[in-house]
């Protein structure tokens, strides 16, 4: 029996987690949409589990997110009683997944859920890998049969340029709901207050602070070439170039607007997707 085969044991629900993904994030689902049913499926089913993750630790669900952690617990246990925990115990047991990685995502999650508290850039790597960098690393064995343990620092720096990405983004955003993921000592730095963060738009230090992160997250975008070296299913390759370039244009996009991210949402439009899809299929 082979891979695809094998995931198909478990089809019911994962019409539902494709729906999940499309609705929450466009950026990956019309990257994944492109690959083998049997590889597309398994990202979704994952990625609607730690959807759900994130949004009960986002809204402070702590009863909901513990629920889920019991999901978690179950698998592991080879015992999943909820169909989306037997269609993730699939993913796991067919990639060969590590658990270790989606523990220190929940980890991660936790931490946002009680209060995530970021000193300094070590913290924002440590928080960023725990919950981005550890999605490369369970999305990777699920996009190709090489061994991939052997670049977990590559992915790890796509995670945390994406995530750092999203920080940026969602600066105002996360602030309104009392959230703050600029390193604290960052902030002293540029003379950036709490109470910048809530202004119509930013001002001088602000941006001055969010170009440095931006510069520290173009540059960890560069390993996208050693990560795509790893790939050896064309479609796949495209695929995870596709979400890369994704983050990669909405940052572009925030120093294009001179980082005043405060005033209205930055994103890709629909003509640029097709673009980087047009780019990424004509040149892997």
């Amino acid at each position: 029996m082979n891979k695809a085969e094998k995931i198909y044991r478990y089809t019911d629900g994962m019409e539902e987690s494709k729906q999940v993904i499309k609705a929450n994030s466009t950026t990956f689902y019309y990257a994944f949409s492109k690959l083998p049913d049997y590889r597309a499926n398994s990202i979704f089913v994952l990625y609607h589990f730690l959807r759900q993750l994130d949004d009960f630790a986002d809204h402070h669900k702590a009863a909901k997110f513990n629920a889920m952690v019991d999901v978690w617990y179950s698998i592991k246990a080879n015992s999943p009683e909820t169909q989306l925990g037997r269609n993730l115990w699939n993913v796991f047991d067919v990639f060969n997944l590590p658990f270790y990685d989606m523990n220190q995502m929940i980890a991660g999650q936790k931490a946002d859920l009680y209060g995530v508290k970021i000193q300094d850039i070590n913290d924002l790597n440590r928080y960023c890998y725990q919950v981005a960098g550890t999605v490369g690393q369970l999305i990777m064995p699920i996009l190709t049969d090489y061994d991939v343990s052997k670049i977990y620092e590559n992915i790890n720096h796509i995670g945390i340029a994406m995530q750092i990405t999203n920080i940026i983004r969602d600066v105002k955003e996360d602030a309104l709901s009392g959230r703050v993921y600029l390193p604290t000592k960052l902030m002293e730095v540029f003379h950036v207050k709490k109470e910048d963060l809530l202004k119509e738009h930013a001002d001088k230090n602000l941006k001055a602070l969010l170009k440095y992160l931006a510069d520290y997250a173009n540059s960890l975008y560069k390993d996208k070439k050693v990560v795509l070296n790893f790939i050896d299913n064309r479609n796949a390759k495209v695929s995870i170039s596709l979400a890369i370039d994704g983050y990669h244009k909405i940052l572009t996009n925030i120093e294009k607007r001179d980082y005043d991210v405060l005033d209205s949402r930055v994103y890709v439009n629909k003509a640029s997707k097709l673009m980087l899809y047009l780019k990424n299929s004509i040149f892997q």
